[in-house]
Formats: structure tokens, C-alpha cells, sequence
């Protein structure tokens, strides 16, 4: 053992010695860091170091040896371009595998000024200022694989630039100012699987542009000036998987426009000025499994123009205008797993429309104008998990309507103009997780509304116009943990309003009429964290009435007309940290009512009429507010004296004499002089 232990010190000196000098680090025996130092030059390096790492330096040019063994350098946000030029002669790196020259102001290379770096598979020359990549640059990387040269200032791309790089499998030329390939650029980049030419000045892409890449799969042309989809330039990747044309300004889709593409699964189309497609536009495309064409004027689709498309699993139709779709525009997607038709303008949606959509789990048809649903409409969509129907016109919901979609995990009927329910419209959907109805029109609620979601984690039902809570109405939600029933018509609660939900952890009571709370009405509540009451038109409180509410750490009060708080009210709260009881009708707090608070965080007592009179206890508070200043977040103040109540006590109680005392009590300011004076007579 003494041995192995000398063994590690003998090592670990012997890195030291050889580590260069503050402030770099040597990590191990092979690594050298030193990120960030304000470094002028190449630190020593000890040899064998094969990973360096100078990052965010002052760098200006590279030593002119020492560098052999290096195979991995990091030399991004230096300032290489001090030395570097098109002609300078770069130091032996053969074993150099990454180099990182990000960020160093360097401008175009010359023909041949890497060749000596022979073993390089991946250079990062983004964010410098590179007008072009002349024929030749690459000459001598046959092992590199991937060149990275985003955000120069890149205007063409000449024949013959890539010679040399018979490897590249990936280039990436994304925010540059490139406006045209020279025709056969790609013409020895049979290797290259992945291009990105987003966010370029690009209008059209000769014919034979591409020619050669024939193994591409990912092209990017994304953030261009395409006003139409360059068909006949495509025609010769047909390898490709993968191909962005979102963020350009295309208006039509024509026939055949992506036929030769066999192979393509992902076709991203989304904020272009698309307004018409061809109903053989996808013709061809039969793999196609995400199809995106949101942000688009698409006003109509062709009946058949997803014919092709059989193995499609996603399909996005978002923000168009929409509005109508033909019934059998979807009959051949049975493989749809998410459809996106919200904010569009869609009115009314065919009965059989989704009848082919057997694996679709996600529906979004929010924002719309719909007002009416048919009962079958989601009769085959048993794998549905997610439906939004949010912020559309409908009045009434049909029996049976979700009956089918017994795997249903998220419902969203919010912002409709829904007045009843149907008792038995949510009976089977015992998975349902989320159920939001807030802000419709519903008065009453049947008393079995929710008896079968017993695994419902979030109820929202704010913004409505109910008056009553019946009977027994969450009783089965055991599962629940948020509750909100804020913006309501609400003037009394039963004492068993929230029997069975010892699961909640938010309930929202905001806004609504009550004038009074029912002293067992959070029994069965020792779960819950927060409790709104603000806005409503409590004037008194029962003194245990939130005993039962161990674990809350939120309460608030504000904007009621509570005027008086018992000293005990928050005894047992231990773990409140914020406390809201700004504009009510208090003006003093028993001596002790926050004493119970040894968690508490944030109070807030403003617009409160608190009485400053010497009558009044307010020395318990203003003691209270000096002594936690940091927990107070507004200012509180006297009403008659209009000053903050934290002020020191004497200028709170200008009237301190006889007069102001009660007679039978003799004033404890002078009780306490004259006691100091009789001990004083006694010493002497």
C-alpha cells in the first residue's frame, strides 16, 4: 500500500513540475486548461499533452513548434487574425483530430494553408470574417468530416472549394450572405450527409447544384428568399430525409414537388406565404412522417392532397385561415399520432372526419369559431390523450361526445360559451388528468359532474357565473391538487364543500361573494400550500378556522372586510411564508397574532385603517414591523396621524398623559419613572 501511494505522489509532483506556470491547469497528464486568463501567447505545454484548451483569450499567433502531439485545440474569441493571413505558414499539428478558431476575426484561407493538418476530422471556423472559401482551401484534410462555418461573411461558394475534403459528411454555412453556387461545388462531396445553408440571401439553386452529393439526407434552406420550392434542383438528393424550407416566402406548392424524394420523413414548410397546394403536390413522399405548414394563408386544402401520405405521425396545420375541411381530407392518415388545426377559422368540422385516426393522440382545435360538435365526431379516437378545444364559440357540449376517449389525459374546454354540462359528460374518463373549463358561462354544476375522474390532478373552473357548490361535488377527487374557483357567483360555502380532497395543494377562492367561512371547511385540506380568499366580503373569521392547514405556506386576504384577526388565528401555521392582509377593515393586531409565524417571508398590511391612538394596542405591531423589516412589503399607515406604522412608539402616541388613560389604570410610562426613581432613593 505504501508503495501504490508513493507511486500517486511521485506522479502527481512529477505533473506539477511540469504544468505550465499559473494560471493554466493541467487536468491530467494529457490535458492543459486555461480559459479565460487573458492569455497573450501558447503556454508552455509538458509534453504529451494532447488536449489544450485557451478559449476566450488574447492570443494573437500560434508558436512556431511544440504543437506536434496536439489533438485537440481550442482557440475560440482570440485574436489570430493579428498574424494570420491567407499566406501565413501554420506550425506542425499532424495529430491535430478538433480545432475550435471561432470567433477570431480571421479572413479567407489560402489554397493549401491547412494541408499540414492531415489528421484534422472537425474545424470550427464560425463568426469570423471569411468572404469566401476559395478553390483550394481544403486542400490536404482528407480525414475532415465536419467544417463549421456559420456566421462569416460568405457571399458565394466557387467549384472546386470543397476539393480536398473528400470526407465531409457535414457542412454548416447557416447566417452567411451566400446568394449562388457555382454549379458542381458538390460535385466530389459524395460523402456529405448533412448541409445547412439556413438564414443565406439565396432566391433559386441552379438545376445541377447539388449533383454529387448523393448521399445527403439533412438540407437546411431555411431563412432565404425562395419564393418557390426549388424542384428540379432537389431532384438529385433523392437520399434526402430531412428538408427545412420554413422562413422563406413560397406561395404554392406544385405538382410533384417533392416526388423524386422517396425517402424524405421530415418536410418543415411553416412561415411561408403558402396559400395554395397542388392535390399531387406530396405525391411520392410516402415516408413522410412530420409534415409542418403553420404559419401559412392556407384558406382550403384539396380533398386528396394527403393521399400520399400513409405513414404520416405529425401533422401541423397552425395559424392559417382555415375554414373548412373536406370529410374525407384526413382517411388515409391512420398513422397520425398529432394533428395542430388551432387558430385558424374553422367553424363547423365534418362527423367523420377523424373516423380514420385511430392512433392520434394529440387533437389541438383551439382558437377557432367553432359552435357546434358533432356527438361521433371523436368516436374512433380511442388513443387519444390530449384535446384542446379552448377559445372557440361552442354552446353545449353533446352527450357522448368524449364517451370513446377513455385514455384522455388532458381536456381543455376553457374560454367557450358553454351554460350547462351534461351530468354523465365527463363519466369515463377515468385517466383524465387536467380539466379546464374556466371562463364559460356555467351557473350550476351537477352534483355527479366529476364522480368518475378520480385521477384528476388540476380542476380550473374560474371565471364562470356559479353560485353553488353542491353536495359532495369533489368528494371522489381524491387525486386533486389544484383547485381553482376564483371569478365566481359564490356566497356560502357548505362546512363539506371539500370533503376528499386531502390531496390538494391550491385552492383559489378569489373573487367571488363570501361573507363567511364555515369552521370545519378545510378539515380534510392538511395537504394544501396555498389558499386565495382575496376579493371576497369576509368581515370575521372563526379563530381555528385554518388550524387544519399545517402545511400551507400561502394565505391570502387581501381586498376583504375583515376586522378583527383572533390572536390564535394563525397559531399552528408554522410553515407560512407569505401573508397577505392589505385593504381590509383592521386597526390593530392583538398582541401575539404573529408570534405563531416562524416561517413567514411576506406580509403585506397596507389600506388597513390602522388606529395609532394611545388607546389602541398598535405598539404590538409597530414593535413587530421594526423588529422584521425585511418580511413588511409595503407601508402601512396611521389614519389619523397619517404616518407609517413602523415609526418609533413615542411618535405614535403624541397624547401619552393622565387624560388619555383609563382612570382605573395608572399609565405604565409613569409607573415605570416612578418605580426608577424609589430604587434610585433606596441606593443612596
Amino acid at each position: 500500500m505504501l508503495g501504490i501511494l508513493s507511486t500517486v505522489i511521485m506522479a502527481l509532483i512529477s505533473v506539477a513540475a511540469t504544468c505550465p506556470a499559473s494560471p493554466c491547469e493541467c487536468l491530467d497528464n494529457v490535458t492543459v486548461s486555461c480559459p479565460d486568463k487573458r492569455l497573450k501567447k501558447f503556454p508552455n505545454l509538458p509534453d504529451g499533452t494532447e488536449e489544450l484548451y485557451v478559449a476566450h483569450n488574447l492570443i494573437q499567433a500560434f508558436p512556431t513548434s511544440g504543437l506536434e502531439q496536439l489533438q485537440f485545440l481550442d482557440l475560440t474569441k482570440n485574436h489570430l487574425n493579428v498574424s494570420l493571413t491567407s499566406n501565413s505558414i501554420w506550425p506542425n499539428m499532424s495529430s491535430l483530430v478538433k480545432l475550435f478558431l471561432r470567433g477570431n476575426c480571421l479572413g479567407s484561407l489560402g489554397p493549401g494553408q491547412l494541408q499540414g493538418l492531415s489528421a484534422l476530422t472537425f474545424l470550427d471556423l464560425s463568426e469570423n470574417h471569411m468572404e469566401a472559401l476559395h478553390p483550394g482551401s481544403l486542400r490536404g484534410l482528407g480525414q475532415l468530416k465536419t467544417l463549421i462555418l456559420t456566421l462569416n461573411q460568405i457571399n458565394s461558394l466557387q467549384y472546386g472549394a470543397l476539393s480536398g475534403a473528400p470526407a465531409l459528411t457535414d457542412l454548416h454555412l447557416s447566417s452567411n450572405s451566400i446568394v449562388e453556387f457555382e454549379e458542381g461545388v458538390f460535385e466530389n462531396s459524395s460523402k456529405l450527409v448533412k448541409l445547412i445553408l439556413s438564414k443565406n440571401n439565396l432566391v433559386s439553386i441552379g438545376n445541377g447544384t447539388f449533383r454529387g452529393a448523393v448521399n445527403l439526407s439533412h438540407l437546411d434552406l431555411s431563412g432565404n428568399r425562395f419564393d418557390f420550392v426549388p424542384v428540379a434542383a432537389l431532384r438529385v438528393v433523392s437520399q434526402l430525409h430531412s428538408l427545412y424550407l420554413q422562413k422563406n416566402s413560397i406561395t404554392f406548392l406544385p405538382e410533384d414537388a417533392f416526388s423524386e424524394l422517396s425517402h424524405l420523413r421530415i418536410l418543415v414548410l411553416n412561415n411561408n406565404r403558402l396559400s395554395r397546394i397542388a392535390e399531387d403536390s406530396l405525391s411520392g413522399v410516402f415516408h413522410l412522417g412530420q409534415l409542418d405548414l403553420s404559419y401559412n394563408n392556407l384558406q382550403s386544402l384539396p380533398s386528396e392532397v394527403f393521399q400520399y401520405l400513409g405513414r404520416l405521425e405529425l401533422l401541423d396545420l397552425y395559424h392559417n385561415n382555415l375554414t373548412f375541411l373536406p370529410e374525407d381530407l384526413f382517411h388515409n392518415l391512420t398513422r397520425l399520432r398529432e394533428l395542430q388545426l388551432d387558430s385558424n377559422k374553422i367553424s363547423s368540422i365534418p362527423s367523420g372526419l377523424f373516423h380514420m385516426m385511430s392512433k392520434l393522440r394529440e387533437l389541438q382545435l383551439a382558437n377557432n369559431q367553432i359552435a357546434d360538435l358533432h356527438k361521433a365526431l371523436f368516436s374512433s379516437l380511442r388513443s387519444l390523450r390530449k384535446l384542446y378545444l379552448d377559445n372557440n364559440v361552442l354552446s353545449k357540449i353533446p352527450r357522448g361526445l368524449f364517451h370513446k376517449t377513455k385514455y384522455l389525459r388532458e381536456l381543455q374546454l376553457d374560454n367557450n360559451h358553454l351554460r350547462s354540462l351534461a351530468r354523465s359528460i365527463f363519466h369515463g374518463l377515468a385517466k383524465l388528468h387536467s380539466l379546464k373549463l374556466f371562463n364559460n358561462r356555467l351557473t350550476a354544476i351537477h352534483p355527479e359532474q366529476f364522480s368518475t375522474l378520480g385521477d384528476l390532478r388540476e380542476l380550473l373552473l374560474n371565471e364562470n357565473l356559479i353560485e353553488d357548490l353542491p353536495t359532495g361535488l369533489f368528494s371522489e377527487l381524491r387525486s386533486l391538487k389544484i383547485l381553482d374557483l376564483d371569478n365566481n357567483r359564490l356566497k356560502t360555502l357548505a362546512p363539506t364543500a371539500f370533503d376528499g380532497l386531502g390531496a390538494l395543494k391550491e385552492l383559489h377562492l378569489s373573487f367571488n361573494q363570501l361573507r363567511h367561512l364555515p369552521y370545519a371547511i378545510f378539515d380534510s385540506l392538511d395537504d394544501l400550500r396555498r389558499l386565495l380568499l382575496q376579493n371576497n366580503r369576509l368581515v370575521s373569521l372563526h379563530p381555528h378556522v385554518f388550524a387544519p392547514l399545517a402545511d400551507l405556506q400561502e394565505l391570502d386576504l387581501d381586498n376583504n372586510q375583515i376586522e378583527l384577526l383572533h390572536p390564535v388565528m394563525f397559531q399552528g401555521l408554522h410553515h407560512l411564508q407569505k401573508l397577505h392582509l392589505k385593504s381590509n377593515r383592521l386597526r390593530t393586531l392583538v398582541n401575539g397574532t404573529l408570534e405563531h409565524l416562524e416561517s413567514l417571508k411576506i406580509l403585506h398590511l397596507e389600506g388597513n385603517p390602522w388606529d395609532c391612538s394611545c388607546r389602541s394596542p398598535i405598539l404590538y405591531i409597530n414593535n413587530w414591523i421594526i423588529n422584521n423589516t425585511q418580511k413588511l412589503q409595503d407601508e402601512p399607515m396611521c389614519t389619523s396621524l397619517n404616518r407609517p406604522i413602523s415609526q418609533p412608539a413615542h411618535l405614535l402616541k403624541p397624547c401619552v398623559s393622565f387624560a388619555c388613560c383609563p382612570r382605573n389604570k395608572f399609565p405604565l410610562e409613569m409607573l415605570t419613572v416612578l418605580t426608577a426613581w424609589l430604587l434610585g432613593i433606596c441606593f443612596l
